[in-house]
Formats: structure tokens, sequence, C-alpha cells
């Protein structure tokens, strides 16, 4: 009984780690799909960060951080796996800072965050693209 349930123990832990495999290999659909949506959404987050509209400046900076974050786990197609992990936690960083910029209604913070975002964005295409 005792080696049954061991072998589903293990059966289940390969299935979980094969899934996380699975999340972890790039899709290249769906970095083209969260870079595409960042590059629409970045003008438009600009333009709510110069006319004060923290509420829908947040709403933008959401929604690219959670783009961003699904796709943090994947093995770049190109450039080192370390440096995609950098540029990603500084992504969310900031973004995250963009956000409280938003909670505090700080207009100075938060064109700072969308200044570094697009740094962040730049220096990214140049080391994946």
């Amino acid at each position: 009984m005792n080696k049954r349930i061991a072998a589903v123990v293990v059966a289940l832990a390969l299935m979980v780690l094969g899934a996380t495999v699975a999340v972890a290999e790039y899709d290249k659909e769906t970095v083209q799909k969260t870079m595409r949506t960042n590059l629409a959404s970045l003008p438009k987050l600009t333009a709510a960060a110069n006319s004060a509209s923290y509420l829908e400046a947040a709403g933008y900076l959401l929604s690219m951080a959670q783009g961003m974050y699904a796709i943090k786990d994947y093995e770049p197609a190109k450039g080192e796996k370390e440096a995609w992990d950098t540029t990603f936690k500084a992504f969310l960083k900031v973004a995250f800072n963009g956000l409280a910029a938003c909670g505090n209604e700080d207009q100075a913070a938060l064109k700072a965050a969308v200044a570094e975002l697009t740094k962040i964005r730049d220096a990214g295409h140049s080391q994946f693209r």
C-alpha cells in the first residue's frame, strides 16, 4: 500500500514538474502579443500620465505588468536568461512604482516611471529581439 501511495505521489510530482517546464517554454506568439499590447498601451499610458488621469494610468500599468509577468519565466529565444530575468524584474518594479505614484497622485513620479519603462523596453528589444 505504501509503495502505491509513493508511486502516486511521484507521478503527481512529475506531472506538476512537467506542467511547470511547459509553462516556461518560450512561446513566440504569446511574447509577441504581450509586446504588441504594451506597444499600443505605452502612448496611452504616457497621455494618461501627462493629463494626471491616475486611474486610467493605473489600468495601463497593471495590464502591462500582468502581461509581462505571464511571460517572465520563458527562456528567451535570443539573449541570456539571466538578462531576461533582470529585465523583467526591473520592468515589474517600475510598473509597481508607477502604480504607487498613481495611488499617491504624484504626477512627477508617474512620468518618471513611464520614462523608465520606455528605457527598459528599448533595452530589452536590443537584447532579445
